[in-house]
This record gives structure tokens, C-alpha cells and sequence, in this order.
């Protein structure tokens, strides 16, 4: 799980990994606990965003329709819910 916080700890500029300022690094690691809440629940959403489209799938097999791959459904639907949520916090903000 600690790679959960070396993964921010880089970035990429202008095509190339860079390590980011050792301030920076000293924040991440202070926030560790919440990085792998944040792995642990996406997760879970992943889990379920899954189990939907498999359900899915045997409706539309049926139907004779052809779906997008999973993992583009998944990526897209959680893309999709993350745009939605953030735009709701920049209402709720003002």
C-alpha cells in the first residue's frame, strides 16, 4: 500500500518523471491513511461499477447489443462521476 503514496510523489513534466519538492513529500506521507482510504473506496466502486456492467452485458447479449469494453465503461463512469461531483463542489462553494 505505500506505493499508493510513491505514486504522487512523482510527476510527470513535459514528458519526463520528476520527483516532486521534498515539502511536498513530508504532506504526502502526512496524509497517508487518507490515500489509502481514497485506494480502498475507489476500489469498491471499481467492484461494483463490474458487477453492474456484467449485468448489463446479459441484457444486451440478449438485446444483440454490442457494449464497449469494460474497463472503458468503467474509466468513463468514473470520470464521469468525478466531473459531477467536483462540479457540485465548486457550486456549493460559490
Amino acid at each position: 500500500m505505500s506505493d499508493i503514496v510513491r505514486f504522487w510523489q512523482f510527476q510527470k513534466i513535459d514528458g519526463k518523471t520528476v520527483k516532486v519538492p521534498a515539502g511536498l513529500d513530508y504532506v504526502l506521507k502526512k496524509h497517508t491513511a487518507d490515500f489509502h482510504l481514497i485506494h480502498k473506496e475507489i476500489k469498491n466502486a471499481i467492484k461494483l461499477l463490474n458487477g453492474i456492467f456484467d449485468d448489463s452485458r446479459k441484457v444486451c447479449a440478449k438485446e444483440g447489443i454490442q457494449l464497449q469494453p469494460k474497463r472503458v465503461w468503467v474509466e468513463t463512469v468514473l470520470k464521469d462521476l468525478i466531473a459531477h461531483l467536483l462540479d457540485e463542489d465548486e457550486i456549493k462553494q460559490g
